[in-house]
């Protein structure tokens, strides 16, 4: 689960063809799921200083 900052979560472009962007997430692990629940995806991003 992640946490959301002050802004609201940003996820571009949808539908994606293999890159998409996220704002808004104050989380370092992303999991990204299908529909039917399977996961897809995992990744830990690096925090960014502001």
């Amino acid at each position: 689960m992640f946490k959301l900052k002050e802004k609201p979560l940003v996820v571009y472009p949808n539908p994606s063809k293999g890159i998409m962007n996220l704002t808004g997430i104050a989380s370092e692990l992303i999991q990204v799921y299908e529909i039917s629940g399977r996961k897809v995806s995992e990744q830990t991003i690096e925090k960014t200083p502001i």
